[in-house]
């Protein structure tokens, strides 16, 4: 199926536009009908650090919404197709290395975290400003994104992460959208990365205690959150 492909340059800071520039890569999926509306689909990858070009050109050429609109898809500042992408080979191969090993939680958290700083290291020598690499920074691209494809409004739809990033480009360009999907809420009132373990045992609480308010399930399974844990320390051994 044919795709239209290119880079869009982009200051590494909107406050400093003549200084570093970087690319992102942008695919455009056309719509199958010519008479298709003006304003596209944007997809805005989760993460952070998701390519929404690698995952959504995989599953979006045979969408029926497609003869309605055009699909563009773009690559975030720092993420797998854009230019500098900030991937950490340093916790990559520490994550190869460290596969059959026996590590304690602290043993494993502390190589990983100076893989981490090492990565951290390595890019600021190569001359990346890494604080340039944020959500309104993000946002700022996505209206950038809209102008350069001379669009007067998108759609904006974001998942996970990007639901953050659609929320920022809400506060940062409303006049460019015509609608915006959240899809998996992120809220800007939280740190989310942090705030993660909360909610995925808020989410295991919320499903142990709808199976014993349920009759068959709590008949199979009549005390299914012991007989999770016990199942996960069975094969944790």
């Amino acid at each position: 199926d044919e795709a239209h492909c290119g880079v869009l340059i982009v200051p590494e800071r909107y406050e400093n536009p003549e200084d570093a520039t970087i690319e992102l890569d942008v695919m455009i999926i056309p719509g199958v009908t010519n008479s298709r509306a003006s304003d596209p689909i944007v997809f805005a990858q989760g993460g952070p650090g998701g390519s929404t070009i690698d995952y959504y050109s995989q599953v979006l050429f045979t969408s029926r919404i497609r003869a309605n609109r055009d699909f563009i898809l773009f690559d975030q500042r720092g993420t797998l197709y854009s230019q500098p992408a900030l991937f950490c080979d340093e916790i990559y191969a520490e994550t190869i290395r460290t596969l059959p090993l026996d590590l304690s939680v602290e043993e494993s958290e502390k190589l990983f975290r100076d893989a981490a700083l090492a990565c951290r290291a390595r890019l600021i020598a190569e001359g990346t400003d890494l604080s340039a690499y944020n959500s309104v920074e993000n946002a700022r691209d996505i209206d950038s994104l809209r102008k350069a494809l001379g669009y007067a409004k998108i759609n904006l739809y974001g998942v996970s992460y990007g639901t953050l990033l659609a929320l920022h480009t809400m506060r940062e360009a409303p006049l460019a959208l015509r609608s915006v999907i959240l899809d998996a809420v992120v809220p800007t009132t939280i740190d989310f990365n942090f705030d993660a373990p909360n909610s995925q045992d808020r989410a295991f609480s919320e499903f142990f205690q709808a199976c014993k308010q349920d009759a068959s399930c709590d008949a199979e399974y009549p005390n299914l959150e012991q007989f999770f844990f016990d199942l996960v320390a069975r094969m944790n051994e």
